[in-house]
């Protein structure tokens, strides 16, 4: 998604320095300058918030933090798998929904989450820990998820402030767009029907494609494709 908005802003950026490049064709028009000022406001506002996505820190903690993480839940993901093994095969199925995930689905979470499910998996092998011998699973195994959890709760809060932060800044930034693409979808037609002049036309609706940055071709912006 970044991609594509990073071409849609580029595309209504280039617009808008054609239109600024031509303004004898249009600037006398009181219904096109009330247009492009409308819009030059948008794509700025655009502009401004993916500054402030790009600058984010994606990742949202140091590397230190991100390596304990993902001891805690490797870990845990493996001390789950016996488990959920242990829970179908020996009946105990009710605690399958609190030990059956994939990795992926595991950290699928926020992050205190994450940990909850982490602890309460290293709690229903404690719970189970004399049943468990033939699933290979060894109290030195409970004990080592215990640490990995204190030693991540230990670290600095401050990953899912992060992540929060992305959202709302990505959020905010599809809004922005989505406001763009109407407002260019008004501009598109009074520029048909109100400039005479074809060679700024032409350059207009060039300017108007966006150019795919892994392929290099061009398409038309889609909120104009059912005109």
């Amino acid at each position: 998604m970044d991609k594509k908005e990073n071409a849609y802003l580029e595309m209504a950026n280039r617009t808008l320095l054609i239109c600024d490049q031509n303004t004898s064709f249009w600037d006398s028009n009181v219904v096109i300058s009330k247009v492009v000022n409308t819009l030059r406001g948008l794509v700025a506002s655009g502009n401004n918030l993916q500054k402030d996505k790009t600058g984010t820190d994606y990742t949202g903690l140091t590397s230190a933090k991100d390596e304990k993480f993902d001891e805690m839940t490797q870990k845990a993901f493996k001390l789950a798998k016996k488990l959920a093994s242990f829970a179908r095969i020996e009946g105990v199925r009710e605690i399958l929904p609190l030990v059956d995930y994939s990795i992926s689905s595991l950290k699928d979470a926020p992050e205190k989450e994450v940990m909850r499910r982490c602890m309460v998996i290293n709690e229903k092998a404690r719970q189970y820990m004399g049943r468990l011998a033939d699933y290979n699973v060894t109290l030195d195994e409970v004990e080592s998820l215990d640490t990995a959890i204190a030693a991540y709760k230990d670290m600095p809060e401050d990953r899912n402030n992060v992540k929060s932060s992305k959202k709302i800044i990505g959020q905010d930034l599809a809004k922005a767009i989505k406001a763009i693409r109407e407002q260019f979808v008004i501009l598109d037609d009074v520029v048909e029907g109100l400039v005479d002049d074809e060679s700024f036309q032409r350059k207009y609706f060039e300017a108007r494609m966006i150019i795919d940055p892994a392929s290099g071709r061009t398409s038309a912006d889609p909120g104009t494709e059912t005109k």
